[in-house]
C-alpha cells in the first residue's frame, strides 16, 4: 500500500545513533535493536531489548566500546537464549 497504513514516523531518543546501519528484529516475544549507542560517533556497539512492542528500551548490553561500522541481529537455529 506504499506505506499508507504506517503510523506517523517519530524519533526515539533511546535509539540514538549517527546515520549508519543498525538492525532490529523480533523473536521470542521481545524486540532487539543493535547499533551504536552514541549520538555522533560509530562506537559503543550495543544490543537493546524491548518487551512492549518497541515502545521502550529499558534493557541494554554493551558488546564493544570501540568502533562499530555495521551490525545485524538474528537468531541462529541452535543458539542459546540472549539474556538481557
Amino acid at each position: 500500500d506504499g506505506g499508507s497504513t504506517w503510523s506517523p514516523i517519530h524519533y526515539l531518543q533511546e535509539l540514538k545513533g549517527p546515520v549508519c546501519q543498525a538492525s532490529i528484529t523480533t523473536f521470542g516475544g521481545a524486540t532487539f535493536f543493535s547499533g551504536p549507542d552514541s549520538s555522533d560517533r560509530r562506537e559503543r556497539l550495543t544490543v537493546k531489548r524491548s518487551d512492549d512492542s518497541a515502545r521502550s528500551w529499558p534493557r541494554k548490553l554493551l558488546l564493544d566500546a570501540g568502533v562499530c561500522l555495521r551490525t545485524a541481529v538474528l537468531r541462529a537455529p541452535a543458539s542459546p537464549p540472549l539474556r538481557l
